[in-house]
């Protein structure tokens, strides 16, 4: 790793902390991995969280305990289904997963959580701080 990516490694480890902070969520480490973005109805800064096998399209994967406060299993009246997802701390809306992953300009697109491993957690920590920078 070079010393830009590390800059930008550390950057975005301490706006993920000035995040967790000003809204009261937990970062938890080596399982849920942590990137941020804006909500979409009420424009603030939040935390988002994915983890090995959340978008198994074969099977649900409930995320393990403990559980961030804002991964809630809600209904998408989008999607027609309950799933587990990010929430706004602020104003409760879902974070929906077709935006999170899916559009050219989110924060998680093309995005998979590696395994439940550390190698896989230091690895996709990594890429979602470069891509998070726009190095994508």
């Amino acid at each position: 790793m070079d010393e830009e990516e590390e800059k930008q490694i550390k950057e975005h480890q301490e706006t993920l902390l000035k995040i967790s902070m000003q809204s009261g969520v937990s970062l938890l480490k080596e399982y849920y991995r942590a990137t941020y973005s804006e909500c979409w109805k009420c424009n603030e800064d939040i935390l988002l969280f994915t983890w090995p096998g959340c978008r198994n399209e074969n099977e649900e994967i409930t995320p393990k305990e403990p559980r961030p406060k804002t991964v809630q299993y809600r209904y998408s009246k989008t999607a027609g289904i309950n799933y587990w997802s990010n929430t706004c701390p602020y104003c409760e809306s879902l974070q929906g997963e077709f935006f999170l992953y899916s559009e050219p300009d989110s924060p998680l697109f093309g995005f998979t959580c590696g395994d439940d491993s550390i190698e896989s957690y230091k690895a996709d920590i990594k890429t979602l701080a470069l891509q998070c920078n726009g190095w994508w």
